[in-house]
């Protein structure tokens, strides 16, 4: 159990210096239920691919008035509710993440949660943004067996929509997790300091696999919550995830 006593003094640690909730819960962690599954993916992958495209996005609105200080500063805290850690090249938002500017006029990114489960303490979480277009990213990071690409849009500064996202996790000691889109997924922008927990559309497919079981089923969203569809045709209806923390 060496690897558990260093992955939880690493959390232990981070948790102290971030301020943020770092999980480890053997509960959760060994949990072959669909619903323990979910609440690691979409925490770590999911949730965290949104709030990526917030901050490219709020960014990008930066960099286009950025020769106004006070005005660029405005349109950040009509999103995240702060002008705090704001500058020309670089921004870092308490539980969005940070983003920076390259010379090439692309981003890199570092999204954080609230809360974190074994994807976010185990694989890279910096990603590299593109923008083809304007209000377009394309994310990327691929390194060895992790993957976590997506392409997004955003609409009048208010509507996220993904419509490409494959996220693969994996870890020797807790196994592989794997998410693919099959659906758009759309998600009003934060605002005001504010965000949404999940999507209100679209429809996954996760695969989960450690060396005790093996899982794979979808999540359709919808406005007041979520389907689980299982492998074997079954369907539940799932609340929608709460935390105490700053979502609407």
């Amino acid at each position: 159990m060496k690897l558990k006593a260093i992955l939880l003094t690493a959390a232990a640690v981070l948790a102290l210096s971030c301020e943020y909730e770092y999980v480890y819960d053997d509960d959760i962690h060994n949990s072959d239920k669909e619903t323990d599954i979910y609440k690691i993916v979409h925490t770590d992958m999911i949730s965290a691919s949104f709030r990526i495209i917030e901050l490219a996005e709020v960014f990008s609105i930066y960099q286009e008035v950025r020769s106004d200080r006070e005005l660029a500063l405005s349109h950040v805290e009509k999103y995240f509710g702060t002008q705090n850690s704001v500058y020309y090249e670089f921004m870092s938002i308490y539980e969005w993440g940070q983003v920076k500017l390259l010379q090439n006029g692309t981003y890199t990114a570092i999204p954080s949660n609230w809360k974190s489960y074994w994807i976010a303490l185990n694989t890279p979480r910096e990603v590299h943004i593109e923008i083809p277009q304007e209000h377009h990213y394309t994310v990327s990071n691929i390194t060895n067996k992790n993957i976590w690409k997506i392409e997004a849009s955003v609409e009048d500064s208010n509507t996220i929509t993904i419509s490409h996202l494959h996220a693969k996790a994996h870890s020797d000691y807790f196994g592989t997790a794997e998410v693919k889109l099959l659906e758009d997924l759309m998600m009003p922008m934060c605002k005001n300091g504010y965000r949404k927990l999940e999507p209100v559309s679209g429809k996954i497919q996760i695969s989960y696999e450690t060396e005790n079981f093996s899982k794979s089923f979808q999540v359709e969203y919808h406005e007041s919550g979520k389907t689980f569809t299982m492998e074997n045709g079954t369907t539940i209806e799932v609340e929608p995830e709460s935390t105490s923390r700053y979502e609407y």
